[in-house]
């Protein structure tokens, strides 16, 4: 499967490994859903089949909590992974970022702690 397209529905979250197997995907269209984060562990092993190949991902108009368990997510931006809705995708939260655009979130995600590593990506922790 290249294009896996689950926008606009009510999808509150990722399972471990629910992405993982998809190693030939090149969009994922998450926009307009209830995810307030995506864990790194739902792309376990797409990081490592991707080394030539981008997958584009979309996640606007989600109650996205812009916080240490998605900083992985901005490591892994232009690597394997292109957010390709950056631009309009804004916090939700907490109260201190919430209204804030994703990409604004720099000092944020860099004072993220180092938790483990999955091939090309960090996975980070508050």
């Amino acid at each position: 499967m290249e294009w896996l397209w689950l926008h606009d529905n009510i999808i509150h979250n990722v399972q471990p490994g629910g992405f993982g197997h998809l190693i030939r995907l090149k969009e994922l269209k998450l926009n307009g859903n209830k995810l307030k984060g995506i864990n790194a562990d739902g792309f376990e092993n797409i990081g490592a089949s991707h080394y030539l190949n981008i997958i584009k991902l979309w996640l606007s108009g989600n109650p996205i909590q812009c916080d240490c368990d998605i900083a992985w997510l901005h490591k892994a931006d232009g690597k394997w992974v292109a957010m390709s809705d950056k631009s309009s995708l804004t916090c939700d939260g907490p109260a201190r970022y919430s209204g804030q655009n994703w990409t604004a979130m720099h000092d944020l995600y860099h004072s993220c702690v180092v938790r483990g590593e999955y091939r090309e990506f960090y996975i980070w922790q508050c």
